[in-house]
């Protein structure tokens, strides 16, 4: 199954589950007009929690992946065939998921969404959003026979190279959680 098809699966189920709990309105009923609120700003913290998230599924990922004895090498010359093509595939997409993740939380018509990032945190949100959208792209970018392609070994080192560097950056919100 192509990691796109199952990427775009994996979207579209995130963003129907979301959409399940929202009650349908039956025809001709009043709707009263929503009261005026005042908007706050999101917390650090309530980004923060999105980013708690995400940094254990990347932790994980790439536990996983030590654990399985994967890698470039091995899964470009067909010794880490298996479990390190799965774990591959499971990589990329956690790397889009994290991202969609990102992503909603910032968008005004997202069912999740929390606000923009305070000013305190925003480059700090940026630069983790950055790293997983190239975190992504690389998992992307791994041919899906991998062993028969002559850029494998460089894919899969610079799509694990990714998720390292997105691993870093989670580091960097230590003093927020």
């Amino acid at each position: 199954m192509p990691k796109t098809f199952l990427a775009t699966l994996v979207a579209t189920a995130f963003f129907i589950t979301g959409c399940a709990g929202v009650p349908a309105t039956t025809a001709g009923a009043e709707v009263e007009p929503a009261a005026e609120t005042e908007t706050t700003e999101a917390s650090a913290e309530e980004f923060a929690s999105i980013i708690a998230e995400g940094r254990r599924d990347v932790d994980e990922w790439l536990e996983t992946w030590d654990e399985n004895y994967c890698s470039p090498i091995g899964v470009g010359d067909g010794t880490d065939i298996m479990a390190c093509e799965i774990s591959l595939i499971s990589g990329g997409l956690i790397a889009d998921t994290k991202v969609i993740e990102m992503d909603s939380a910032t968008k005004e018509d997202s069912l999740v969404y929390i606000g923009e990032p305070p000013e305190s945190i925003a480059i700090i949100w940026q630069s983790t959003l950055d790293a997983a959208t190239a975190a992504s792209e690389a998992g992307e970018a791994v041919p899906d026979d991998c062993t028969t392609a002559d850029d494998c070994t460089s894919k899969v080192m610079e799509f694990t190279m990714a998720m390292e560097d997105l691993q870093g950056k989670y580091d960097a919100w230590e003093p927020y959680m």
